[in-house]
């Protein structure tokens, strides 16, 4: 009967333990969804403030390439290949690009 009892108050810690472990995991899930949330509209603000910029471009590589970066996510390699490149001829585009944004961002008011 001790054994009996001794497995009973055993399987009882452990049964608790595993609700205790459930609930910390049902409160963190709901954590990480919100900043999930959180971060997904930072990343749509962001992509919306790039896509503006890209539209002061007039050279279609220009917004090619920073589309592709930016907007899209693509990894150098990928950019490099769709448009014909070298990982660093593209990304000398990107920075003519940029430099191109902030000069017109100077010039106007």
């Amino acid at each position: 009967i001790d054994k009996r009892l001794e497995t009973k108050r055993r399987l009882s810690e452990v049964c608790c333990r595993l609700s205790l472990k459930k609930e910390r995991k049902e409160e963190l899930d709901g954590i990480l969804d919100e900043e999930n949330k959180q971060l997904e509209n930072e990343r749509e603000e962001l992509v919306l403030k790039i896509m503006a910029d890209i539209d002061l471009l007039a050279a279609p590589d220009h917004i090619d390439i920073l589309q592709m970066r930016y907007v899209e996510g693509m990894a150098w390699s990928q950019i490099s290949k769709k448009m014909g490149y070298t990982d660093r001829h593209a990304m000398r585009i990107r920075d003519d690009a940029l430099e191109a944004i902030v000069k017109i961002k100077k010039l106007s008011p």
